[in-house]
């Protein structure tokens, strides 16, 4: 059962809760990480094959779930979840689920978002156990046990359990408090299925593994006993005094068991082979958890001291670590990647014991941002727990193909698309690969893999992907995804420019890639102007202030049901805005008169064929000369007025202006007449 996860909890007593369970619905984020195996030390025959590294936790104050790469002490990953203060994290294939008293809250972990919530069926603190066929949450003194996932299931036992312990085929081992049955619940059974072993009448127990195999310790008697279908095996005295308080680590190493009985502060490591020596460890006084293994180091927690500590298997002290102080209680878990992880109260800190008893700390703090702005969703609805019959015994048969992988599914990414699935029936022989497939090309992952993303795909063209399991005898049937169409948001538009024509201004540009979506509009926006946006591919924009202005332009899609907006093309211009420039010329058909002159007014970059009439304002009289040039542009927004003038202007200054439809007036240069 190498790498499971068993959180430990001294949480005891609990009010029961009638509360309904909804199930979780069908799942469709793709696989982002490998799931966490069962608990303990997996024998080469396990058909368990999954080996994360690292560890899920829940910083309470920052309201996030945080993955920590174990062997870096990197985070690697985060996800804004809403949840309670000493909430913890489990995960199957696919999800995160992050669970409080009241409330468990379960996110993608490829698209780190959350999509939805649902009560608990009791508010005490569970046991968390992820292993093959959960991840678990176990309530001991409610009787009950959550198996998360897809389909999501309440087991009632019916009476207070112990701590489960899970073996290396998904079968999960529990021991009723009560009647001291020893039960099953088989991997993907909804009931428990048979209860071969009973302890004798008033006695207390604990579960634990030794080879992968149950063991139970009788702890009013002192006795090992294997368990098996025919019942409790011969007990084996483990030379220690133990009370029925007495907690056994759930996995054994290299044959060695340690005990903690945290009513006297005793740790002890005792041989189920008889060939060496118990060994006795006084730890004082204090509220203990754990002892979990890490290869050959125990680690316990002592929360009232607020250390964590360390032995190897011989019982030397290694490690005595101040956790760092917070609200709440620290908690021990063992990651599926067979390091140990201690985490304060409130989860911001992070203690990590290598597999050879080395200790690493982190602050739960920082990572990478998620691809995507997180965004709770509505809780699920309710639906009622199907029931699953446990699958007649197999032995003997000789292995064949694998069967069709389970739920496949596809989503659509930008020229991507990513496809998940759950596990095939490996059919007697270990899954050694996928074969993800379609039109137009083909790939192979891992057997422990659950998704693919492919790249290279035609935004805006539909793809069905099918998914086929192989192993030793060869390569199962496919099943399916539904049709799915890549798309993304538009390129950015072609060939924008911007042009001044008689004051105004011209943008114009070519329709882009639209990434498989359907144009909408275009959104413009301009320096010091309000957005516009228009369905052609030019806009113009008129009345502008002298200066220099960049245009932005957009594509806005439809694609996919979201509407989304593409990349931006701009282009600059500065904007000189309408000008008239005056001359006073001598009349050249009149040599002999000196006061035969005329006024020569030039305008540039006015409104392009277009018609107005320019006054002659005289400063000597106050007043407009005579009347108005009649002017009118051409296409360029130019014209030349020629107006014979004479002797009739005033001596003085004289200058030409225009008013324009828009409000504006435009005045010439001044020159004197004289």
């Amino acid at each position: 059962m190498s790498g499971a996860k068993l959180v430990a909890s001294s949480a005891r007593k609990s009010r029961l809760s009638g509360r309904p369970w909804p199930l979780v619905a069908a799942l469709t984020a793709s696989v982002a990480m490998v799931a966490a195996a069962a608990s303990g030390a997996s024998s080469p025959g396990s058909d368990m094959r999954f080996h994360p590294s690292g560890h899920w936790v829940y910083n309470s104050a920052l309201q996030t779930a945080f993955h920590i790469d174990g062997a870096t002490t990197n985070i690697d990953a985060r996800v804004p979840v809403a949840g309670e203060p000493g909430s913890q994290v489990v995960q199957d294939d696919t999800n995160g689920y992050v669970v409080g008293r009241s409330r468990i809250t379960r996110f993608g972990k490829s698209n780190l978002r959350v999509q939805g919530s649902l009560p608990t069926p009791s508010d005490e603190t569970p046991l968390a156990i992820e292993a093959a066929g959960g991840p678990y949450l176990v309530y001991r003194q409610a009787g009950k046990i959550v198996r998360l996932g897809e389909n999501t299931t309440v087991v009632t036992v019916g009476e207070r359990i112990g701590d489960p312990v899970v073996t290396g085929d998904g079968t999960l081992w529990l021991l009723r408090r009560k009647s001291g049955l020893v039960c099953t619940l088989a991997k993907g059974s909804t009931a428990t299925s048979t209860c071969p072993a009973r302890l004798p009448a008033g006695h207390s127990g604990a579960l634990t593994t030794v080879g992968d195999k149950p063991q139970v310790l009788d702890t009013t008697a002192g006795l090992l006993h294997a368990v098996s279908t025919q019942g409790l095996g011969a007990g084996k005295p483990v030379g220690v005094e133990v009370s029925a308080d007495t907690r056994v680590a759930p996995t054994d190493s290299g044959g060695r068991l340690a005990l903690l009985d945290p009513s006297t502060g005793r740790l002890s490591f005792v041989d189920t082979q008889a060939k060496r020596p118990p060994v006795n460890i006084e730890l004082g006084k204090g509220d203990f958890e754990g002892p979990l293994w890490t290869d050959s180091t125990v680690v316990v927690v002592n929360r009232t001291t607020g250390t964590l500590q360390t032995y190897d298997a011989q019982g030397h002290a290694r490690t005595n670590r101040k956790i760092p102080p917070s609200e709440g209680q620290p908690s021990i878990a063992r990651g599926a990647d067979g390091r140990v992880y201690v985490q304060n109260g409130a989860g911001t800190h992070l203690l990590i014991v290598d597999e050879d008893g080395q200790v690493a700390d982190t602050p739960v703090s920082g990572g990478p941002e998620p691809s995507g702005a997180p965004s709770p969703s509505p809780s699920q609805p309710a639906k009622t727990p199907t029931r699953h019959e446990a699958p007649p015994p197999t032995a003997g048969l000789p292995a064949s193909a694998p069967g069709a992988p389970q739920s496949v599914t596809a989503s659509a990414g930008n020229r991507a698309a990513t496809v998940s699935w759950q596990a095939a029936a490996a059919n007697r022989a270990a899954v050694t690969g996928y074969v993800v497939s379609w039109p137009g090309g083909s790939r192979v992952v891992s057997g422990a893999a659950r998704h693919a993303t492919i790249s290279g795909l035609t935004n805006g063209q539909s793809y069905t992907f099918s998914v086929s399991a192989r192993n030793s005898a060869g390569e199962g049937p496919a099943a399916s995804a539904d049709p799915v169409t890549p798309r993304g948001a538009a390129a950015a538009p072609r060939g924008v420019t911007a042009s001044v024509s008689g004051g105004a201004v011209t943008v114009r540009w070519q329709q882009p890639d639209l990434g498989g979506g359907t144009l909408r509009h275009y959104a413009i926006s301009a320096t010091g102007q309000a957005s516009r946006t228009v369905t052609g591919t030019s806009a113009t924009y008129s009345g502008l202030a002298n200066g220099r202005y960049t245009f932005t332009v957009r594509a806005v899609t439809s694609s996919g049901g979201q509407t989304l907006t593409g990349a931006a093309g701009s282009a600059a211009v500065t904007v000189t805005g309408p000008t008239i420039h005056i001359e006073r010329r001598p009349e050249a058909g009149a040599p002999n008169c000196t006061t035969c002159f005329y006024l020569y007014m030039t305008f540039t970059d006015f409104p392009a064929n277009t018609s107005f009439d320019a006054q002659i304002f005289a400063e000597a009289t106050g007043g407009d000369y005579d009347s108005p040039c009649h002017v009118k542009t051409d296409a360029s927004g130019s014209a030349i007025c020629d107006r014979d003038t004479r002797d009739g202007v005033p001596k003085g200054n004289v200058y030409v202006y225009v008013n324009l439809p828009d409000g504006r007036r435009i005045t010439s240069n001044e020159i004197y007449w004289s």
